[in-house]
């Protein structure tokens, strides 16, 4: 952080917290963990766009991993539609993944991926938010010959989700 004649900004956080080191579950659910957010799903009656950062943690070493993350939207009517997700393949350290959706867009699509069904690769739907957002995500982790004792740490997808809100302009 620069200094500017002996003056140093503060180091600010952006954003709250909606998962902090979840433990991916084997079967898609909701990843808010009662972390910063007050309410599961958020409301976003007065924003427009959503931006959050993922983060994945990959410990016990796994031989394979699919796990993924998908920001979703509805309009309070339980009909949720995929806005942005990520998927991250890696066995050993972290990752992260930037997600964004909202604002203004024109766009036609239907909702495609089956729950549970992890996405091909990281994308987004260009469109405008409804009333709620949420996350949900899987894991599926392979175990090497080497992860299977149980001396180690154990073999999981942890995952920290920080979100912020844009406002209406």
């Amino acid at each position: 952080m620069p200094t500017y004649a002996n003056y140093t900004p503060p180091i600010t956080n952006d954003g709250v917290t909606y998962a902090s080191s979840k433990v991916m579950p084997a079967l898609e659910g909701d990843l808010w963990n009662g972390a910063q957010t007050s309410t599961d799903p958020v409301s976003v009656v007065y924003h427009e766009a959503a931006v959050a950062s993922v983060n994945f943690t990959a410990t016990g070493g796994p031989s394979t991993n699919s796990t993924y993350v998908v920001m979703q939207t509805c309009l309070a009517d339980g009909t949720w539609f995929d806005v942005a997700w990520c998927l991250w393949t890696g066995t050993q350290g972290s990752a992260s993944f930037l997600l964004s959706g909202g604002v203004a867009g024109a766009n036609a699509f239907q909702q495609s991926r089956a729950s549970g069904t992890a996405p091909s690769s990281n994308g987004s739907n260009q469109c405008t938010l409804g009333g709620q957002i949420r996350f949900v995500g899987k894991s599926t982790l392979g175990a090497s010959s080497s992860s299977s004792s149980s001396s180690g740490p154990p073999l999981q997808v942890t995952v920290t989700i920080c979100l912020k809100l844009l406002g209406l302009r």
